[in-house]
């Protein structure tokens, strides 16, 4: 996940901080401590650098909410399906084509500024249960939509018309 941007918004994670709110964000941008440090968020935040697949759907399951804020109009993040499909909220920017996996009931949509994005974290810390809720109720529809079962029977509908 990118998580990159977001150290760069430290009043929004200060502000959790403060109220006993944060208890641990996972970032693999090693790049970033600097910022954290600036906010004084060392003991808060874990640079994880490279982990395997298995260890990041893991620790997606287990997270409050994800945040995949793309700058560029990524046609489709796979990060931010596999959150939502392993019942973590999100928070994505609205460019490219995560604006349409992520429904208003499944996280939160914005602007990838600074302050669009210190809003839309203070926002799903507060709403976080209710998304969760919205993805559980939906887990077996949103599996059924993304697996790749639905590739092959569009992959066999394209097939016949070639």
């Amino acid at each position: 996940m990118n998580l990159g941007l977001i150290l760069s918004i430290g009043e929004s994670l200060k502000d959790l901080e403060e109220k006993g709110q944060l208890n641990r964000l996972v970032n693999y941008n090693i790049k970033k401590y600097s910022e954290v440090k600036k906010h004084k968020l060392s003991k808060k935040v874990e640079f994880m650098g490279q982990v395997n697949h298995d260890e990041v759907l893991d620790l997606t399951r287990r997270s409050s909410f994800a945040i995949v804020p793309s700058v560029w109009p990524e046609p489709l993040p796979r990060s931010a399906i596999e959150a939502l499909l392993s019942g973590t909220p999100v928070i994505t920017s609205d460019r490219g084509g995560t604006k349409e996996v992520i429904k208003k009931e499944y996280g939160i949509v914005c602007n990838p500024d600074v302050n669009s994005l210190k809003a839309a974290i203070l926002k799903m810390y507060k709403d976080r249960l209710l998304f969760k809720k919205n993805i559980l109720k939906d887990l077996n529809k949103l599996k059924r939509h993304y697996s790749t079962e639905t590739a092959d029977k569009y992959l066999k509908v394209y097939q016949k018309i070639l």
